[in-house]
């Protein structure tokens, strides 16, 4: 797709514009930049195993209505989980809060997944009408 030569532009011989290809280079070097980012915290979990990482998930009847929290603090799990699923970063939700620690977010992820992994669900089957 060629880009629309801009008067007094840039432009190499295709007529690319040469400013708006370095914007997107920069832009894929910070989304890829984003992506290692994102895989070096959760293979950093590894530091910490999961036994430890949900202790720092509580539940207390005089917080939250007794909603899973993490370390005591009126943060329900749930709203982590619900930033991550709305595409939120670990790193903006650890600006948000700054007590958290990546480590709250991890221990989040795997309250999660211990949830989950006990569910079963079957098909349900109706018998047929007379």
């Amino acid at each position: 797709m060629n880009a629309i030569p801009i008067p007094g532009g840039r432009h190499d011989i295709l007529g690319y514009n040469l400013v708006a290809s370095s914007v997107d280079a920069r832009l894929e070097r910070g989304i890829a930049r984003q992506r290692r980012q994102k895989t070096d915290m959760y293979e950093k979990a590894t530091d910490m195993d999961e036994a430890n990482l949900l202790k720092r998930i509580t539940v207390d009847p005089k917080i939250l209505g007794g909603k899973p929290i993490i370390r005591g603090r009126r943060l329900a799990v749930e709203h982590v989980l619900s930033m991550l699923a709305a595409g939120d970063t670990p790193e903006a939700i650890l600006g948000c809060y700054p007590w958290l620690e990546r480590e709250d977010i991890l221990a989040c992820l795997a309250f999660a997944r211990r949830l989950v992994g006990r569910e079963r669900y079957e098909p349900l089957t109706l018998g047929e009408a007379a």
